[in-house]
């Protein structure tokens, strides 16, 4: 015969054990970009994907992805993952929809990025590949629209895809889950 109070103690910490995984949180994290501006802005961002290397040159295969389209006084969530399982650097490009205004730091790393939405494999780009990545010429703008094509580029050559510089997000070595970057 069995004591009643092993029992007691048993249930006791089989209780509390479940009702700890209850009470926990799922574990996710993000990057967030915030339009502290009364314009709204186009965002891009770019970060490293560690889960492959290109072998053919052993190249960090750095990925570029936008556009987020963000009104003032809002934000985007444009990565969603705990930022230090994926790396401790991050990179970031801003511009107002007129094109007046431009955020990227002190523009330390170019990426190739396109005038529509695009998301991008950085490692095996090179100059020629980035500026002509369609064998058509590019597209002349001619009509004024809200992003693409102002009055000051009206009847200029738009490429379809360019270098642009970013600006760096640096999140430390800490295990860092969420960030918000706040544009002004």
């Amino acid at each position: 015969m069995k004591p009643r109070w092993a029992f007691t103690i048993l249930f006791s910490l089989l209780g509390a054990t479940f009702i700890s995984l209850l009470e926990q949180k799922p574990s996710y994290g993000w990057m967030e970009i915030c339009n502290r501006t009364s314009d709204k802005l186009n965002i891009a961002f770019a970060y490293l994907d560690k889960s492959e290397k290109k072998q053919s040159k052993n190249k960090d295969n750095w990925i570029a992805q936008g556009w987020w389209d963000v009104e003032p006084s809002k934000c985007a969530k444009v990565f969603p993952h705990a930022l230090w399982q994926k790396g401790r650097y991050y990179y970031f490009y801003a511009k107002n929809s007129q094109d007046t205004r431009k955020w990227y730091g002190e523009g330390k790393k170019s990426f190739c990025i396109q005038n529509d939405d695009f998301k991008e494999s950085q490692s095996n780009l090179d100059e020629e590949k980035c500026i002509n990545t369609e064998k058509k010429s590019p597209p002349i703008c001619e009509k004024v629209d809200d992003s693409k094509c102002t009055e000051e580029n009206k009847g200029k050559v738009t490429p379809p895809s360019y270098w642009q510089k970013f600006g760096l997000i640096d999140i430390g070595s800490k295990k860092i889950e969420n960030h918000t970057l706040n544009l002004k």
